[in-house]
């Protein structure tokens, strides 16, 4: 998740937004949310993938991919890589 988390905050900061202007783009409350994503505390919100995707600039599959491969990369068990 750190790895993600890393990534998302540089498409984040790429578009000239803070963790503010992303959370109210998103209709979050609060911007905890999104520092958590980055700092590998929380995972993306699988049903929200689409949402970061449109105001991150990217396409939705390659968030998709790029959250599945760092859940991948964090779970060690073997039978998760299978």
């Amino acid at each position: 998740r750190i790895e993600f988390g890393k990534w998302l905050k540089f498409q984040r900061e790429n578009k000239g937004l803070t963790q503010m202007d992303l959370a109210r783009l998103l209709n979050y409350d609060n911007p905890q949310i999104i520092s958590n994503i980055e700092r590998g505390f929380s995972a993306l919100p699988a049903k929200r993938i689409t949402d970061f995707a449109q105001h991150l600039g990217c396409s939705s599959l390659e968030l998709e991919v790029r959250r599945m491969w760092a859940s991948a990369k964090d779970d060690t068990s073997a039978s998760a890589l299978e």
